[in-house]
């Protein structure tokens, strides 16, 4: 209200403003909007230290059967980016194709996906006592009942998805219901939890409760240098040991390359080596990363910014103030 009664020209804030907020100042008089390209992601995480989580085959079917394009597109009316990796489409040199199962069930319709995420489960030596079917795409699919691990393991009953409710963050709160409803399709009993920021934050990255969650929703933004991976990743930032490996993911193939990644002296070496690690993780899948929303801002036309073409959003750029001017 201080903004569009001209008592203030511009206000900083990583997140940009929200949707609704901007449709209203970009008809508001002397106002400036600006829409950029983010620097972080919102993601779908795995807790890989227990069952079924810990299990591959599992990551990729739930992975291969939620259809984020269908999500964004028809549901979300296409106000957000969607992300298979974790790096900025905006730094191109650095992103890495979509390989493996994200690859192979992207095209596919909604009795394709289902069909391929029960072949996944099959094949590594899943069971069930009926693997249920899909009628058709304008339906939800049959799912398999008395379904079992490759050790005979039975899945938790009320597995818990924690993600942000509708005030907070509208966008993961419908991505998450979606989700939810997509691996219950597949004979897994999932429920989304809508639960505070603070409150998600605390359960994930309390190293006495690392194992007490299945799955939550989260984001994060990243630095303009591509390295979050071995920050998220890295046995050694096992958040049961104080890092922000929160899913718990331990992969020595990926450790090492993640350390040479550090070590590379050369940014064609690192872009090689950050290729390579986002390939495994593409197979691994300890993320599930989704989307990415806009940064999008609005200051009044009597500022003056050196430019306002900028990854991550003007409230994100270092240093910005002392280069802007604001006029009388």
């Amino acid at each position: 209200l201080a903004f569009q009664d001209g008592e203030v020209d511009f206000v900083l804030n990583p997140l940009g403003v929200k949707r609704n907020t901007f449709n209203q100042l970009a008809t508001t008089p002397g106002v400036e909007t600006l829409v950029n390209n983010p620097n972080g992601m919102r993601y779908f995480a795995s807790n890989t230290r227990i069952f079924p989580g810990s299990d591959k085959a599992f990551r990729q079917a739930i992975a291969c059967i939620i259809d984020k394009e269908f999500i964004i597109d028809s549901v979300l009316q296409g106000t957000v980016e969607s992300m298979d990796g974790m790096i900025s489409s905006a730094l191109t040199a650095w992103v890495t194709p979509t390989e493996g199962v994200m690859a192979e069930c992207k095209e596919l319709d909604s009795v394709g996906r289902w069909e391929k995420s029960v072949q996944i489960l099959q094949d590594a030596g899943w069971t069930a006592d009926d693997w249920g079917e899909h009628p058709g795409n304008e339906t939800r699919a049959i799912p398999p009942t008395g379904i079992k691990g490759p050790n005979g393991e039975v899945p938790p009953s009320n597995m818990l998805i924690y993600a942000p409710g509708p005030g907070y963050d509208p966008l993961r709160n419908t991505f998450s219901l979606f989700i939810a409803d997509y691996i219950r399709q597949l004979g897994f009993d999932v429920t989304a939890r809508p639960t505070g920021f603070s409150v998600i934050v605390d359960i994930v990255f309390d190293a006495e409760k690392c194992r007490d969650w299945n799955f939550y929703m989260l984001g994060w933004g990243v630095g303009i240098y591509p390295d979050s991976a071995v920050a998220f990743f890295h046995s050694r930032n096992d958040v049961c040991t104080g890092g922000y490996n929160t899913p718990g993911y331990n992969n020595p193939e990926f450790d090492a390359v993640a350390d040479a990644f550090e070590a590379a002296k050369t940014v064609d070496e690192a872009i090689k080596l950050s290729n390579q690690m986002e390939a495994i993780l593409f197979d691994d899948l300890p993320y599930l990363v989704l989307f990415t929303p806009p940064v999008i801002e609005a200051y009044r036309s009597n500022v003056e910014f050196p430019f306002t073409d900028v990854l991550d959003g003007l409230s994100n750029l270092t240093a910005l103030p002392g280069s802007v001017k604001v006029n009388d």
